[in-house]
């Protein structure tokens, strides 16, 4: 990529994560490298992209434990901590043409589970090859970051199957 961007997708409504893995579909299909570190979600859970796009020679790596009142503070901070490092050592790699921090604008929201201030997470972004573009998904992405952003996408919820009682449907919702 000649000019790496700064992007975030956040909001309430569904799409958020879904956008994130198109631009990284396009990505590979024009030949560029491209990582995907998610945090909150778990590896244990299905993901049809997660197993579409490393087929097609995505790195995917997935720090979560799932739905973070499940676990304790000290467990959410050590995945989320193991995450950060990793997307830390791909962004300042100058290897990775695209990398996608999947729900970090969550963890930002949730102050990083106590596991990272703002400092950080400005020189993590900073930190980035020119050619590099990032994207951040998740709700809850504060003023400070979206002033930092290149671009910035909010999904707006205007109705939602499940909140009629519909379970998540597989290969459309995940």
């Amino acid at each position: 990529m000649d000019k790496g961007l700064f992007i975030i997708n956040t909001g309430n409504g569904k799409g958020k994560t879904t956008a994130a893995m198109g631009m990284v579909l396009r990505s590979l299909g024009y030949g560029y490298r491209c990582a995907v570190i998610q945090f909150i979600k778990d590896e244990s859970f299905e993901s049809g992209e997660r197993e579409a796009l490393k087929k097609l020679g995505c790195v995917f790596e997935t720090y979560g434990k799932g739905f973070t009142w499940e676990n304790s503070e000290e467990e959410n901070a050590e995945a989320f901590l193991k995450g950060f490092e990793s997307a830390e050592k791909k962004i300042v790699s100058g290897e990775y043409d695209l990398i996608v921090l999947d729900e970090m604008n969550c963890c930002i929201n949730e102050n990083c589970f106590g596991a990272k201030d703002k400092e950080d997470i400005v020189k993590l972004i900073s930190s980035r090859n020119d050619g590099t573009t990032l994207v951040f998904t998740g709700r809850g992405a504060p003023g400070w970051l979206i002033a930092m952003a290149d671009t910035v996408t909010e999904m707006k919820e205007i109705k939602h199957a499940f909140n009629n009682g519909t379970e998540p449907v597989r290969g459309i919702e995940y």
